[in-house]
């Protein structure tokens, strides 16, 4: 029978599945795909890869917003930083195997990107604009630049790298 969707499709959700479904699917298997190639690609390769899925998830995330609401966030790099240091700090300091890091700093920057969104919900242009900015501003000029929060200089690379990536 014809979902809620209107179009027949089954989907209960209250939309259309289009794009939603295929970009679920999308991302699990770009995922896959992605923790894959680690094990098959040279050390430089990995880490080109790495830094384009960084470059592409922040990105993606500030086309959604803009996309959709009509906003715009500059605390997306904030974000990705605050998650970033917590996880190589986690990794190099506290001893934690790379993928437990990982997580770390995945649920680091969840945590990071709620305390700035949840206030910020109610702001519409240019207020969310500023607000997203002086969270960004705070974040390279002062939270990064902390002892406490730095991984220091002796890092070693996880245990899949064998060389140093230069």
């Amino acid at each position: 029978g014809a979902g809620s969707c209107g179009r027949g499709c089954g989907w209960r959700g209250g939309r259309h599945c289009g794009w939603e479904a295929r970009g679920v699917v999308a991302l699990a298997l770009g995922g896959g795909v992605v923790c894959l190639m680690a094990m098959f690609l040279s050390d430089r390769s990995t880490c080109s890869v790495a830094a384009a899925v960084v470059l592409g998830t922040t990105r993606v995330s500030a086309s959604i917003l803009t996309g959709s609401a009509g906003q715009r966030s500059l605390g997306q790099w904030g974000v990705a930083g605050c998650g970033g240091l917590v996880g190589i700090r986690s990794y190099a300091v506290l001893g934690l195997p790379f993928w437990l890091a990982f997580l770390v700093a995945v649920v680091v920057g969840g945590i990071a990107a709620a305390l700035v969104g949840l206030p910020a919900l109610r702001l519409q242009g240019v207020n969310l604009a500023v607000v997203t900015l002086a969270f960004a501003v705070t974040c390279t000029s002062w939270l990064f630049q902390q002892d406490w929060i730095k991984p220091g200089q002796n890092l070693s690379l996880p245990t899949y790298m064998s060389t140093n990536v230069q």
